[in-house]
């Protein structure tokens, strides 16, 4: 049923409210090599004109082996082994380390853990590829009209 979703877009929600109050914060605070990189920038000038590669890419596949990889296999691996707990943290600091960005480690950790939570309470990885593609095509708009 929809349950999943709306799960989805809740945790979504909220783990995107505390990523933007860390962009603030660091944005206003925090020192010069925690500033957060043009990542969009880098990307659109990887696909040029292609918007369409851009956003399979970015929308669609990037969320979908993530999703796959950290919350479909990492993940669980870690519960049973660790317990679910634990596998939250870990799944999640390691999916942030993954997108080598200092500046970005702490919301993107919190998004592992919404994401994390919603494979836990769900026992499926769609809702989470659903959301984490929500929150990459809101990320490249918000970088679009800046």
């Amino acid at each position: 049923g929809r349950y999943p979703y709306l799960l989805a877009a809740g945790a979504w929600i909220g783990a995107l409210t505390l990523a933007a109050a860390w962009s603030l914060l660091v944005a206003w605070t925090g020192p010069e090599w925690l500033h957060l990189p043009d990542s969009a920038g880098r990307l659109t000038a990887q696909f040029g004109r292609n918007t369409a590669g851009l956003l399979i890419v970015v929308v669609v596949w990037g969320p979908l082996g993530e999703e796959v990889f950290f919350r479909g296999f990492l993940l669980p691996g870690i519960a049973g082994r660790l317990g679910a707990p634990a596998a939250v943290v870990i799944s999640s600091a390691l999916f942030a380390g993954f997108h080598v960005d200092p500046g970005a480690f702490a919301p993107t950790l919190l998004l592992g853990a919404a994401l994390a939570w919603i494979y836990l309470r769900t026992g499926s990885i769609w809702p989470g590829v659903v959301a984490h593609g929500a929150q990459n095509a809101l990320a490249l708009w918000l970088a679009g009209a800046s």
